[in-house]
């Protein structure tokens, strides 16, 4: 039930293998969990053991661009029902097997996802 207004994460993480700052399930009643005001997001530019992220249903208050270009391990990144994510920027050759993005997002960088096989342009 904490509802966060700011996360900055600085210095090194070469460990962390998930961050989950969303969610994009349903709460023990049954209602969508949504955090309708995060100022932003703030990543260290290396996180290299990285394998999931989610930043599902999260009211981003400023314009937010993620730079993902130093993880090459990560395998799934969930950012539905996520506002002002603009930019996301993807290691190329990046090992996503799973990838949910927003429908405001104005600039993508994906090369070489040889694993991303299925397109859904509907999310259930």
């Amino acid at each position: 039930n904490l509802y966060w207004t700011e996360f900055v994460m600085s210095g090194e993480a070469p460990k962390l293998t998930s961050l989950k700052l969303g969610y994009d399930g349903l709460d023990n009643e049954n209602n969508k969990w949504f955090n309708k005001k995060l100022n932003s997001i703030t990543l260290p530019d290396s996180l290299p053991s990285l394998k999931e992220v989610n930043i599902s249903n999260i009211g981003l208050t400023n314009e937010t661009a993620l730079d993902l270009q130093k993880s090459e391990k990560l395998e799934s990144f969930r950012a539905t029902n996520t506002s002002n994510l603009t930019s996301v920027k993807f290691a190329e050759g990046v090992a996503l097997n799973t990838l949910y993005l927003p429908n405001g997002l104005k600039s993508l960088e994906l090369v070489n996802a040889k694993l991303l096989d299925t397109l859904l342009t509907e999310y259930k």
